[in-house]
């Protein structure tokens, strides 16, 4: 048991990983607060911990604070593939070869950060609702990248595929650039997220209105660079 370790009005404890689970104490059903047990957490400061992902291969083991932080990056710890209607799980290995065996024409490695590309910047077109997106292997990271584009207006994110380090560490860039005069530009940079829904990445994004967008058009067409930073 790690903690932080809650306990009930009775004093039965709990660890933090099947608290969130229960409203009410499995041994007295009395109800648990935010009570933590400081005294039982004082006696696992010197004691080692398996890794989480023990039973896929991680030989790791340490205290506490230092597990945790290693659990967070564990390199053995499971991957669903980030592409839609694709059902292969694996651990960061395994992943980074399928996404290069299956998806390779969406998948950025070898050392790039991100990806450019055009489109044609037209109001009256009907937009899908899907997200375009692409993957980029870097800094040790999948991040998946978001594109998607509206009558009124065009939408850029980027997430931290797979992890649960502090968001803080990455950020993402996209910058519009007019064509007809390279050093015209309109960057926007934003933090990387992580483990949220579709819904909430088109409220947590990056998003250009195309009256904007226009001032940059090269005929009609829109040029962007989308690129992923570490700070």
């Amino acid at each position: 048991m790690k903690p932080p370790i809650y306990q009930c009005q009775s004093g039965h404890s709990i660890c933090n990983t099947c608290r969130p689970r229960l409203e009410k104490c499995p041994t007295c059903r009395a109800i648990f607060g935010t009570t933590r047990n400081y005294s039982l957490e004082g006696l696992t400061s010197g004691v080692q911990y398996p890794c989480l992902y023990h039973d896929l291969g991680c030989p790791e083991a340490a205290v506490a604070t230092v597990i945790s932080r290693h659990e967070r990056e564990c390199q053995f710890k499971p991957y669903s593939c980030p592409f839609p209607n694709c059902t292969s799980t694996g651990n960061y290995q395994t992943m980074i070869n399928h996404l290069i065996a299956f998806h390779s024409d969406a998948v950025i490695y070898n050392g790039a950060t991100g990806y450019s590309e055009s489109f044609r910047l037209d109001n009256s077109s009907c937009y899908t609702k899907i997200f375009d997106r692409k993957c980029v292997i870097a800094f040790n990271q999948i991040f998946r990248l978001s594109c998607k584009r509206h009558a009124d207006h065009c939408l850029w994110a980027a997430e931290v595929y797979g992890s649960n380090i502090d968001m803080k560490t990455y950020v993402y860039e996209v910058t519009i650039v007019d064509m007809r005069r390279p050093e015209k530009k309109f960057i926007r940079t934003d933090y990387c997220l992580s483990d949220v829904s579709e819904e909430e990445l088109s409220k947590r994004c990056i998003m250009f209105p195309n009256s904007i967008l226009s001032s940059y058009s090269n005929h009609g067409m829109i040029t962007f660079h989308f690129n992923i930073k570490e700070k």
